[in-house]
């Protein structure tokens, strides 16, 4: 573990998307690294049909990247991480695929701290981002919406939500900013 990472916080890691209620405290930056889902990810990878896709990532751990919950729900916030995670799908980015730029993009902005790819294997992107203050996450998540918006990139919204889930993910290539600065 880095000592002085952004990613150094604590954050809810749950056995699988169906796994509300047993919530485990892990560091962000362990879990960021954490291999131990690779052979799930690979099988997820080589599947064709999206129904058998998407029914073999909901035995996937996961976990609620913007804090420590007693529940997977925002309103069972114990504590915030400081960050905010982002979803940038393949199919309203279709540019992920054509743009031999767009990891660099997204990457070059100084508050990304880490970049990876999805645990689907479609394209898609999953990028976290220290924040400056964590009573306000949906205005942060609203500004960090536009700012894509304006480069002509489209974030998923589902990590408006504080308690939104992220499907463990591990990307060899993935970028790591240790000191990114907070939005």
């Amino acid at each position: 573990m880095m000592k002085n990472s952004v990613l150094n916080t604590n954050i809810s890691m749950f056995d699988s998307h169906s796994d509300i209620y047993h919530p485990k405290t892990v560091i962000a930056l362990d879990y960021l690294k954490d291999k131990s889902s690779t052979p799930l990810q690979d099988e997820i990878k080589s599947m064709v049909d999206p129904d058998d896709k998407k029914s073999l990532k909901a035995l996937s751990k996961g976990a609620t990247m913007s804090g420590t919950f007693k529940s997977r729900c925002e309103f069972d916030l114990i504590k915030h991480s400081g960050l905010l995670s982002l979803d940038f799908d393949l199919k309203d980015n279709p540019q992920i695929k054509t743009d031999p730029y767009f990891f660099s993009k997204v990457s070059d902005f100084p508050w990304i701290a880490y970049l990876g790819k999805s645990v689907s294997g479609e394209g898609g992107l999953f990028g976290v981002v220290p924040i400056a203050n964590m009573t306000k996450h949906k205005e942060h998540f609203a500004a960090l919406v536009a700012v894509f918006n304006s480069i002509g990139c489209k974030l998923d919204p589902a990590p408006k939500n504080v308690a939104s889930f992220r499907y463990q993910s591990y990307d060899e290539n993935a970028y790591f900013n240790h000191s990114a600065e907070r939005f």
